[in-house]
């Protein structure tokens, strides 16, 4: 290991040198070869300019015998390649040309340097020449008479001598650099060697620490990282006990948590077997003995939520399902199961919610919309019906009183309807509050007589009242008044002609009781355990008739339990019905 880090920082050096090297060369070689091509460039103009001028006149009407002479004369007194272009890029003289060779010359008009002689300034490229075996300079000035373009004078020089002073440079460059690599190479080895020696005493400190004798210290006397560190493991080491005991003692505190979740939590290891499971797990599927070192597929039989677990287990990542328990009770259970990587032995983690109770609420909320969708659908439909009769004029004089009435007596229902609903969402919302005043029982017992008298002597039935007049209670006046209405309603409703209703209230072990007896037609047994759920009708024929919206018993209950209290009922078909509103206090 320690043979590598010096390896590692010997490499790093010489990559570093590597690309100082390379870049340094190739700046140092540009900037050179920049500065000459300008200069270069800068002496060839004058002389261009000059040969220019004194080609004027033969350039404006051009021949071969005389411009080729006069580029051949220039040429040989310049040293340089002189050609002469027209305006069309056909060139009648050339110091390195002549005769036929001359005149099958191609034509220069796309030449770059020619081209922007030709725009009117001067031009210029660098372009490798296959006849002299070197990068050529070419230097292109315009030829103009009388203001009119007429040609132009093109002066090539070779870059021979550029080349060749650049070769120097990269030669001295790269000898400098080459004793600068061996001196770098001998202070890194050393270097290498130097920084090394406390990494290895630090890691053979760290190596008996590993083996757990925690009374291995470093030297920490000088002032520099290494012995920082040292100094940061010393205390490491000190720490690492009492970090082991908090660690035990964390674990111990996971376990409990995970004991207290109300979620069960389960994990596995690769082979599929049980290695957590925690009390809530146990308590929801009602496990006799503790699964953990068990197979997964022998404590759960559940189909799916083997399938999902074996998907887990083989391919990771993460599944969710939902099972539903018949044995030893209904439930509905939702299991989340999820690959876990990061530990050796754990390889699937499962979390379990029992979501009974939510899922028996959504159903009856499901239950809820299509009852009141379908209560509210009947009155709705014969309102829509006789309003198109009435529009279509089929409905007699004579008859339209009755037609009216009926329409009245559904916009009623509509309208208890909804004001049973806002009042049975009151009563269901966390926000509401009764308002408790003391209270007189027969106060609020006349009060709800006195309102359905007429009804019950329309039937000519009986009413008894048993109320003590100086009988108090703590409640809400205007919510008590609602329970006893509408148990009195249902006791008249269902109480045939010349029937019997009695009232009562008395104090008993803390609380009040009011009873509302009847000789009516009495609840079934059967359906006892359901009266008091929204919209339920023992029978439904008879309750459409009287015009009941099916809510009133499931608000009576929701009042009772605002109260703290409860209501009770006691029935025999063809006997009459016995309920009693229980309210503490």
């Amino acid at each position: 290991m320690r043979f590598g880090f010096r390896l590692k920082l010997i490499l790093l050096l010489l990559l570093l040198f590597t690309l100082f090297f390379v870049l340094g060369t190739t700046v140092v070689e540009k900037l050179v070869r920049d500065f000459w091509l300008v200069q270069l460039k800068a002496s060839l103009e004058p002389q261009a300019r000059l040969l220019a001028a004194l080609v004027e006149k033969p350039l404006g009407v051009p021949t071969y015998e005389k411009l080729d002479s006069l580029a051949d004369s220039y040429g040989t007194l310049l040293a340089l390649r002189v050609t002469l272009i027209d305006t069309s890029g056909r060139v009648w003289g050339d110091s390195h040309e002549s005769g036929e060779a001359l005149k099958a010359l191609e034509n220069h008009a796309g030449r770059p340097e020619v081209v922007q002689a030709l725009s009117g300034v001067v031009g210029s490229s660098i372009r490798f020449s296959s006849t002299v075996g070197t990068d050529m300079l070419y230097l292109a000035y315009p030829v103009a008479s009388e203001g009119r373009l007429t040609g132009v004078v093109r002066l090539a020089r070779p870059l021979t001598e550029v080349n060749q002073a650049l070769a120097g440079i990269r030669r001295s460059i790269f000898l400098f650099l080459l004793l600068l690599f061996f001196l770098l190479t001998s202070i890194g080895i050393w270097f290498s060697y130097w920084l090394s020696q406390p990494v290895g005493l630090l890691l053979t400190v760290i190596d008996r620490l590993k083996r757990g004798d925690f009374s291995a210290r470093a030297a920490a006397t000088g002032k520099d990282e290494f012995s920082a560190l040292g100094g940061a493991l010393n205390e490491l080491a000190g720490e690492l006990e009492q970090t082991l005991s908090q660690l035990k003692e964390q674990k111990l505190v996971q376990g409990i948590t995970l004991e207290a979740l109300s979620e069960g939590v389960l994990a596995a290891d690769a082979e599929g077997r049980i290695i957590i499971a925690n009390a809530a797990l146990r308590f929801i599927f009602r496990l006799a003995a503790d699964p953990r070192g068990q197979p997964f597929h022998l404590v759960f039989r559940h189909p799916a939520l083997l399938s999902a677990f074996e998907k887990v287990l083989k391919n990771g990542g993460n599944t969710a399902v939902q099972i539903k328990e018949t044995f030893p009770t209904h439930k509905v259970v939702e299991i989340q199961l999820a690959s876990s990587d990061e530990g050796k032995s754990v390889r699937v983690v499962a979390v379990f919610r029992d979501v009974t109770q939510s899922y028996r609420l959504e159903q009856v909320r499901k239950d809820f919309v299509a009852n009141a969708s379908h209560e509210l659908r009947t009155p709705l439909a014969v309102i829509r019906g006789y309003v198109e009769t009435l529009e279509d004029g089929l409905v007699a004089q004579p008859e339209r009183p009755q037609v009216f009435q009926t329409l009245n007596q559904n916009i009623r229902r509509m309208g208890d309807l909804i004001e049973d609903l806002l009042h049975l969402s009151k009563l269901e919302s966390p926000e509401f509050t009764f308002k408790p005043e003391k209270v007189l029982i027969r106060e609020i017992v006349q009060a709800v007589l006195s309102a359905l008298k007429p009804q019950a002597e329309a039937k000519k039935q009986n009413l008894f009242l048993d109320v003590p007049e100086e009988l108090p209670l703590v409640g809400d006046r205007r919510e008590l008044e609602v329970a006893l209405k509408n148990l009195l309603e249902n006791a008249v409703h269902y109480t045939g002609e010349r029937g019997k209703i009695s009232i009562g209230a008395t104090r008993t072990d803390g609380a009040v009781e009011i009873t509302v007896a009847d000789t009516g037609i009495g609840i079934p047994s059967q359906d006892l355990s359901r009266i008091f759920e929204r919209f339920y009708r023992v029978d439904k024929s008879r309750s459409k008739e009287e015009g009941g919206t099916g809510l009133g018993l499931s608000i009576v209950k929701h009042i009772a339990e605002a109260h703290g209290g409860r209501v009770e009922v006691e029935s025999e078909v063809g006997k009459g019905s016995k309920f009693t509103l229980v309210i503490p206090g």
